[in-house]
């Protein structure tokens, strides 16, 4: 056979895009020697050898990619594979193992079981083995795959659970979760032969403990054990009894004696020893990815593609002690407190980076599959399998915090297939993601897990954390509780999706969640437990859920919209605790069940939001809210713009969620999900998911100056107001004027915050304007009610992008020395102004000084640090000069803005979310080239994400808006509606001609002020020329 033939087929183990070296190729197959060189004719026999000569050949050609492939067969392993820094590739060199073609080869960790002998055990035919190692105490194991299918110990009962009957009676101090050492069992429940050292199994709430019998009380039906269950148990949490000879009574189990050294099974009809494949584990890891973050020094660019990694094992230890709280910490504990999160894996990595696992198989395992543990960053799982776990898939982070050198982030779980966990371990999970950020779990296929399919968090409350900018995306997660054959539920408090603390950016969207079930409570389809704050769940797909399809414990301002929520069977959305803040948003929903109530917990504080929902009962029942009727609970408002309607699905029936053409859904805002991708293929998703999301926007730009003096006394209540004005009105993006003249409307470090103390000089008309506005901002500042940050998060709240917009150079009322217009920059400074023949009557800032780019840099950076803002806008249109006609204005303001985009970004990946930046200009070309704004350069090195043509203050009907596009055809471009139309103020039909006008002359969006007299709701008209197309309209200019 040709060596070409690993290349012919298409395996793309060589990875060489870069074709700058030549690779080495060496080979490993099962009947090769160790002796050998490693070529195709002369392969190694072992990849720890392989391992070795790739370690020299770094030594001497570290810019030499090298590729090992394996050919099919089983390696069994002596001890795990173990790769140190010394072991790395480079990114354009990488260290590829890989399969030959497409055979299979598998790193085993356990033994092939030999030597059996038939025997009559109990007047059953058996087979048992006699093993020397596991006699003298060096080998034991609790799994056993026979011809590549695990098989279960010897239990009792054979199939489902019995039930704990009595307990200890406990004092008034003690606690759920102090844990238990005895319980009582019902008569004829445990098996006559029963003896110390076989294991009870016990479920309760969300764990298992595996408890040893210590000794057996048959008069008092009673079972005392040897360790302690982790939390109090409850009568009738189930239990069964495993690992004990006296339930080794069926086909298909074993049962080890450990002192004897004796395993015996019992076969099934037609098994014969001799032709069938039995093995046990004896590793707990396969391969350890070992760096040394502590000395700076990481194993990376290695990959991993097309390999099997089996049979490992992993159990309690004899010194093993949790660090849950217990009463008796003297006693060793039968579980971990969540997750099985102590289980440790058989792909392990400290210290990695750049490590990648493409088309590899983890099967038939005794812990997790992946895990990346302290100071791992930028790793893949790609197109994996990962199934028939002992307890989970992937586990990422640590349940400690680190230092940012030591953090865990920016991990990928691609395309994978995760499936049959917690099969020794119930409470483990699909994918568990603990202190770690910017981690992406996409395209997943997750099933058959007793507990939860993915996990996200670490910190109980609103503590620090590191889970944050988590993206969960199309993913299919099902028979989570209940699994696919109808075993279970058995635990309670799980969910499809189950999150945990603070987590600004984390996404869950586009997921297919269904067939989750808990025993007690607590079958969730998404689940935001204990401070769970920020998240955004959208366009999710929820159903057959035991206990709702959304459950808030507690947590703080997160969002839920454009969900599919349908046929949980007790409630279907739950709120447990009442807090002071906004809990969460719960918009443009449909809600739809056959059974149970609406609505489950605490709705009685009315500190949250509910609109734009869409409510069907299938059975005609009345729905109440909470306690209330629709009307009821409307009057306390919620829920004013929703609706109770069949939504029309398809075929709800056959799960089938599509909405017909017809559905009322559509005029509450509800957009189609496209759950149709989660089926699609990695190939055909691939690349939507890695283009940049176009959002039409209609944008509105509240000037604060105006709110702020609106009344006498401004509340944070007139804020949510006319935040969910904005929102009601079709509003996509909230741009707030953050610049009070040449001030600021936060307390600031670079700039002075506006203020108003003068009382003297009352020489402005505007003068009552500015003390009504700087009392309101200094009343709401004191009592740490930022106005700018309660408008950015009651916008989130609502699906409003929040902008913060700063005037570049503003110049009203430069001809009074004392205005509160004016900053201390500005009048400190006059030698920073423009002046001669184009600045001596305009006094604007000179940006050709670098102190003047630095101030408003400066001012952009704390912006962007302080607020949970979505952009900037960069305001350019107001008093557009910024450097005399003899500079090179364009070279000027191109470093600017070249600048703004570098600190938008940085700051933007620091907290692990995108900051938008964007500009408002003047409304011509020729306009822009003026002032020195070269808008196509910034197009062209992608200096902005979007435009806005403004005039100021007036509406200019045929702003060339086609120009911009064409030297900006990526960038969109919108159009700005002013305060004025031919020098009147615009009323309600010419806003709409104009708006018309704009979108003919190539307007991607309306850009509308808060300055214009025009009601919000007239903004849902300008939104698009569809929405246009019927309404009045007034062409009088």
């Amino acid at each position: 056979m040709n060596p070409i033939k690993a290349w012919s087929a298409g395996i793309l183990c060589i990875l060489m895009g870069q074709g700058l070296f030549a690779e080495t190729s060496l080979y490993v197959a099962p009947n090769g020697s160790d002796a050998n060189p490693g070529s195709f004719e002369q392969p190694f026999a072992t990849v720890e050898k392989a391992l070795s000569s790739v370690r020299s050949l770094r030594a001497g050609r570290p810019a030499e990619p090298v590729t090992v492939y394996l050919r099919g067969g089983v390696y069994y392993l002596s001890r795990p594979l173990v790769l140190t820094p010394d072991d790395s590739g480079l990114e354009e060199a990488p260290i590829t193992f890989c399969s030959y073609g497409e055979e299979n080869p598998v790193l085993s960790g356990g033994s092939v079981i030999k030597g059996w002998k038939k025997k009559q055990v109990n007047k059953r035919l058996m087979w048992v083995a006699e093993l020397e190692e596991v006699k003298n105490g060096a080998w034991s194991f609790h799994q056993l795959w026979i011809d590549g299918v695990r098989h279960g110990p010897a239990r009792h009962p054979n199939q489902g659970y019995l039930q704990v009957q009595r307990l200890a009676q406990r004092s008034e101090q003690s606690q759920w979760s102090d844990g238990d050492v005895q319980f009582g069992y019902a008569a004829g429940d445990v098996p006559a032969g029963l003896q110390p050292g076989d294991e009870i199994v016990v479920m309760n709430r969300w764990v298992e403990s595996r408890l040893p019998v210590q000794r057996i009380d048959k008069a008092g039906q009673m079972l005392y054990f040897s360790k302690q269950s982790l939390f109090r148990l409850d009568e009738n949490d189930p239990y069964y009894i495993e690992n004990a000879f006296s339930a080794l009574d069926q086909p298909g189990e074993w049962y080890l004696d450990r002192n004897k050294g004796l395993l015996y099974y019992i076969p099934k009809e037609g098994e014969n020893p001799a032709t069938l494949q039995v093995i046990a584990p004896r590793l707990t890891g396969l391969l350890y990815l070992q760096g040394e973050p502590d000395s700076g020094r990481y194993v990376q660019h290695v990959r991993w593609q097309n390999i099997t990694f089996s049979h490992t094992e992993w159990y309690f230890p004899a010194d093993f002690r949790s660090t849950w709280r217990h009463a008796r910490s003297d006693m060793e504990v039968g579980g971990f407190p969540q997750a099985a999160v102590g289980v440790p894996a058989a792909v392990y990595g400290e210290g990695c980076r750049y490590i990648e696992l493409n088309k590899c198989r983890l099967l038939h395992l005794g812990g997790y599959g992946v895990e990346w543990a302290r100071a791992c960053s930028h790793n893949r799982l790609r197109h994996c399998e990962i199934g028939d776990l002992a307890a989970g898939g992937v586990k990422i982070g640590e349940t400690i915090l680190r230092s940012s050198a030591d953090q865990t982030h920016d991990q990928e779980v691609l395309d994978c297939h995760i499936h049959d966990g917690g099969r020794v371990f119930h409470s483990a999970v699909g994918v568990w993601i603990g202190q770690s950020y910017n981690n992406r779990i996409i395209h997943n296929h997750i099933h058959d897990f007793y507990y939860t399919g993915i996990s996200i968090g670490w910190t109980w409350g609103y503590g620090e954390t590191l889970a944050a900018a988590n993206r969960v995306e199309l993913n299919h997660v099902h028979h989570i509780g209940v699994l696919s054959n109808g075993d279970g539920p058995i635990l309670s408090d799980m969910a499809g999706i189950y999150t945990l603390g603070t987590q600004p950016g984390t996404l869950i969207r586009q997921n297919s969640f269904h067939d989750i079930a808990g025993l007690r409570y607590g079958g969730w389809g998404i689940y935001f437990d204990e401070g769970s704050t920020y998240i955004l769940a959208e366009e999710n797909l929820v159903y057959r859920t035991t206990h709702g399809g959304f459950h808030q414990h507690y947590g703080k301002e997160n969002v839920v919209r454009n969900n599919i929520f349908c046929q949980a069977r007790d409630f279907q959305i739950q709120r447990s605790r009442r807090e002071e803040h906004t809990s969460f948003s719960f918009e443009k929903n449909i809600v739809y069940w056959n059974s149970g109530k609406l609505l489950e917990g605490r709705f009685d504080d009315f500190h949250f939001l509910f609109d734009h929902n869409l409510y069907w009962q299938t059975q005609h029942q009345p729905i109440r809210f909470d306690t209330m009727s629709l009307s009821g609970w409307q009057n306390r408002g919620m829920d004013r713009h929703s609706l109770i309607a069949d939504p029309l699905f398809i075929d709800p029936d056959h799960d089938d969620f599509r909405l017909q053409p017809g559905s009322p859904a559509f005029q509450l805002g509800f957009e189609p999900i496209p759950i149709h991708k989660v089926f699609q293929s990695w190939s055909e998703v691939q690349e939507q998911l890695d283009e940049p999301a176009v959002r039409p926007r209609s944008l509105y730009r509240q000037d604060l100056m105006e709110f702020l003096s609106s009344r006498d006394t401004v509340t944070v209540e007139d804020i949510h107001r006319l935040t969910d004005e904005a929102a009601n009105a079709g509003v996509t993006t909230l741009v707030l004027s953050a610049h009070l003249g040449q001030n600021v409307a936060w307390p600031s470090q670079a700039a002075a915050v506006f203020a108003y103390s003068d009382l003297a000089l009352r020489r402005s008309k505007n003068d009552s304007m500015h003390k009504k506005c700087s009392d309101n901002l200094h009343r709401l500042l004191q009592a740490q009610q930022d106005p700018i940050e309660l408008f950015l998060r009651r916008a989130r709240l609502r699906g409003l992008e929040g902008v913060i917009s700063l005037s570049m150079n503003d110049r009203l009322e430069i001809d009074r020395t004392n205005s509160p217009l004016l900053s201390a920059f500005w009048k400190q400074h006059p030698a920073y102004r423009l002046t001669g023949e184009d600045g001596a009557s305009t006094y604007a800032l000179n940006f050709a000084v670098d102190q003047v780019r630095d101030y408003f840099l400066a001012l952009l950076r704390e912006a962007c640090e302080r607020y949970p803002l979505d952009g900037i806008e960069l305001d350019f249109s107001r008093h557009p000069l910024f450097a005399s006609k003899q500079e090179k204005n364009s070279v000027i303001l191109n470093r600017f803005i070249e600048h703004a985009r570098a600190t938008t970004r940085a700051i933007g990946d620091r907290r692990n979310r995108p900051i938008l930046l964007s500009a408002r200009i003047p409304s011509t070309l020729q306009r822009c080239t003026a002032a020195g704004l070269a808008v196509a350069d910034w197009c062209r090195f992608d200096g902005v994400d979007f435009l806005t043509v403004a005039p100021f203050q007036s509406t200019e009907t045929e702003i060339p808006v086609w120009e911009f596009k064409v030297v900006c055809d990526r960038i969109p471009v919108y159009a700005s509606l002013g305060a004025t139309l031919g020098g009147r103020p615009m009323a309600e039909e010419t806003a709409r001609a104009a708006a018309a006008a704009l979108f003919d002359n190539g307007a991607e969006g309306i850009y509308l002020s808060s300055t214009a007299a025009i009601p919000l709701t007239v903004f849902k008209e300008l939104r698009s020329m569809e929405a246009l197309a019927n309404q009045s309209k007034l062409y009088a200019w």
